[in-house]
């Protein structure tokens, strides 16, 4: 995170790759009510005595921003998502925000410092005193000392109707929810916390789809400062914290937060905005890859037949016995084993009209399967599906699932702009490549020239120079174009 608070227009792009991190990004004026005032003055002028004075113009103007609600196009994402139960426990909620500036476009306090945030994001659990707190639609009179709306023994921010900025009115809607006094002196952040909860991130939106997320690659983001309760349900509230400075300046001393909510019993906050979240115990990703859940993928789940201990976690390891091709029962036994790895027939219709079922298994079955490779494709490259198709000749059956899993990652690779304009940009560098290696003088000239043929342009152009281009990168390149084109051209040996 950077030492020093960035200005609204200090930043740059981002590398790819790369987060660049900002303690704040500050606008260049806080919102509210400003006066412009132009004074000119004439002096020396000829004939001019005394000199004329000019009367000055005084041009009263506003800096308005979110103050009482937000855009809900202006949060880019939240953290827990509301559903369902999210695996991650010990982690702070925050809410990402298409503003950059925007925790930092309002004072705290009359006599705060800009860099502390007026933004706070506050977690309430079911088990809270009062459980998680209810959202209210009102107006900004709900919220003001002076609008007569207040029940006793409630307070709100010490805002009142002559502390609204031009353009802002008591009936503007609002929407805000009431915490008990103590429960909210027991979790809101203190002044020196809330510089910390808050922060600017920038990345490199190249290769992202706008949708979603901010253009220009860089917005704010607003943690909470409360751990969720890891089995309850939780609230996360997105408050407006101006107007609090006095009941935040107790630091880490709760008390003095009381006493200065003047003996009040709630306390009544504008909400930007809400969302109710749960967090899980376990991680997803161990849970699903154990043998108790990943066998319920199969569709006849075989049992458990060995148990590994390791230093920290138990896996039990699932084996399926292979169909011996010379028993009787060698169908029966082909389906079982099909099954209880997790494969379903399928029917398959082949290019040339033809029809039968197939087997297909899905990429998230923990099960490694031998791809059988000629001998020569130590490093192979597969330009089609139908490369990968798998054919069992004692079965008569095809496997499937690694011709879906290509054509399901060819089809998300096209999915990415960033990844299609950079395939193009390397097959036409590669074709340009091969091309001035054709044309080099060694490989035409020398005691041991390569003779091409008289097709040799359409075979370049039809990739058989792309392939050798490709194979380069391990092989010397002449070796690699001599083996492109050996089945036409000469046997003489190149010199580079």
């Amino acid at each position: 995170m950077s030492d020093t608070q960035q200005s609204a227009d200090d930043h740059g792009g981002v590398p790819v790759g790369d987060i660049r991190f900002y303690q704040a990004i500050i606008p260049p004026l806080p919102d509210g009510n400003y006066t412009l005032r132009a004074r000119q003055t004439l002096d020396g002028l000829p004939g001019a005595e005394p000199s004329p004075s000019i009367p000055s113009v005084t041009l009263p103007f506003a800096v308005r921003g979110p103050r009482f609600t937000l855009n809900p196009a202006d949060i880019n994402s939240y953290f827990p998502p509301p559903s369902p139960p999210t695996p991650f426990e010990g982690q702070l909620p925050h809410v990402v925000v298409a503003r950059k500036t925007l925790p930092w476009e309002r004072l705290l306090g009359p006599d705060l410092d800009q860099g502390i945030p007026w933004l706070g994001l506050l977690v309430v659990d079911e088990d809270d005193p009062g459980g998680i707190p209810k959202v209210h639609s009102g107006t900004v009179a709900d919220l003001l000392r002076d609008g007569g709306k207040l029940p006793p023994g409630t307070i709100g921010p010490a805002l009142r109707t002559g502390d609204l900025d031009d353009g802002e009115s008591a009936d503007d809607p609002c929407s805000y929810t009431e915490l008990p006094a103590d429960l909210f002196a027991s979790i809101v952040p203190r002044l020196a916390d809330l510089p910390f909860l808050a922060h600017a991130r920038g990345v490199d939106t190249g290769n992202k789809p706008i949708e979603g997320i901010l253009a220009e690659g860089i917005y704010s983001v607003v943690v909470g400062n409360r751990v969720p309760h890891g089995s309850a349900v939780n609230g996360a509230f997105l408050v407006s914290l101006e107007g609090f400075g006095e009941l935040l300046a107790g630091q880490a001393d709760e008390e003095a937060a009381r006493e200065a909510a003047d003996g009040a019993t709630t306390i009544r906050l504008a909400v930007l905005h809400s969302w109710n979240f749960q967090m899980g115990g376990e991680d997803p990703f161990d849970v699903l890859m154990s043998a108790d859940h990943s066998g319920l993928l199969a569709i006849d789940p075989p049992a458990v037949t060995e148990v590994k201990t390791g230093a920290n976690c138990t896996q039990q390891a699932i084996t399926v016995p292979a169909p011996d091709p010379s028993s009787p029962a060698f169908v029966e036994e082909t389906v079982r084993y099909a099954r209880q790895s997790g494969y379903a027939a399928l029917t398959h219709d082949f290019r040339d009209g033809g029809q039968t079922f197939s087997w297909y298994r899905g990429p998230v079955i923990p099960c490694l399967l031998g791809l059988v490779l000629n001998e020569d494709q130590s490093n192979p490259v597969f330009r089609t599906a139908d490369s990968l198709l798998r054919y069992d000749p004692a079965s008569g059956l095809f496997d499937t699932g690694y011709a879906a899993a290509f054509e399901l990652g060819w089809l998300l690779a096209l999915q990415s702009e960033g990844f299609v304009i950079s395939l193009r940009s390397y097959l036409h560098q590669a074709k340009t490549k091969g091309l001035r290696l054709v044309n080099r003088q060694q490989l035409t000239a020398g005691p041991f020239p390569l003779n091409l043929p008289a097709d040799g342009a359409a075979s370049i152009r039809n990739g058989v120079v792309l392939d050798a281009v490709v194979r380069w990168l391990a092989i010397p390149g002449a070796d690699a174009l001599q083996a492109a084109l050996g089945s036409t051209a000469s046997t003489g040996e190149v010199t580079s």
